[in-house]
C-alpha cells in the first residue's frame, strides 16, 4: 500500500508578527482636542472628544509599529496639557488615557485588551 507523504515548505516560513498598540481613550474627556505621536510621529488627532460615561470609553485606535522601546506623547490642546511617556513595545500593548477630575492627564499601559460594557 502506498502513503502519501506531506509535503513542508523549505525552509518553514512563518509569517512575521507587526506589533500593535491599541489606545483607549477613556474617562473624563469634555469636548476635548487630542493628539498622540509615536517616535515624534503623529498617530492620532481629534477634537471634540467626549467620554461615554455608560461605557468610560470617548475613543479607540490601533497602531502597527515597531518592537522595542519608544517614546508616546499625549496632547490633550484644549487643557494645555501633554505628557511624555516611555513605553516597551511587543506584540500587542494595550494604552488607556484618562483625564482625572483634577485635569491631570493619566495613563495604563497592559499586556491584556481593556474590558468595556
Amino acid at each position: 500500500m502506498l502513503t502519501a507523504e506531506k509535503s513542508v515548505p523549505y525552509p518553514y516560513h512563518q509569517e512575521a508578527v507587526v506589533p500593535k498598540l491599541h489606545f483607549a481613550m477613556q474617562e473624563g474627556f469634555n469636548r476635548d482636542s487630542v493628539r498622540l505621536k509615536l517616535q515624534d510621529r503623529e498617530v492620532y488627532s481629534k477634537s471634540n472628544l467626549t467620554t461615554r460615561t455608560q461605557i468610560g470609553l470617548a475613543d479607540s485606535i490601533d497602531v502597527e509599529t515597531q518592537s522595542g522601546s519608544q517614546v508616546l506623547e499625549i496632547e490633550i490642546a484644549t487643557r494645555g496639557k501633554s505628557l511624555a511617556i516611555p513605553i516597551k513595545v511587543e506584540d500587542s500593548t494595550y494604552i488607556a488615557i484618562s483625564i482625572t477630575p483634577d485635569g491631570q492627564v493619566s495613563h495604563r499601559i497592559s499586556g491584556e485588551p481593556f474590558g468595556y460594557l
